[in-house]
């Protein structure tokens, strides 16, 4: 919720799709870390959406100073980590 990086998205899907890290379980992890840095996980939703044009915008470029080989296509990933925030009640 406090940087707005690409790769944050990016690792938000390995830890969903290849780690197999329940959506759920990582929220339930994430709200009280949230809380206890003083940031409200209530947020989450809008501040992902108001990013998703700047991640899209930056994802190549960004993505490609620290993955190597082919970068994922950036409307797949996103629409797979989406999936999975609305399950665990983030989206």
């Amino acid at each position: 919720m406090q940087r707005l990086q690409c790769r944050d998205l990016f690792d938000l899907s390995l830890l969903f799709d290849e780690a197999q890290v329940d959506p759920y379980d990582a929220a339930q992890v994430f709200i009280p870390k949230a809380e206890h840095r003083g940031i409200d996980p209530d947020k989450f939703a809008q501040k992902y959406l108001e990013r998703i044009d700047q991640y899209r915008q930056r994802w190549e470029k960004e993505l490609s100073e620290h993955v190597q080989g082919d970068i994922p296509h950036f409307d797949a990933l996103e629409r797979g980590v989406a999936r999975a925030l609305r399950n665990a009640n983030l989206l």
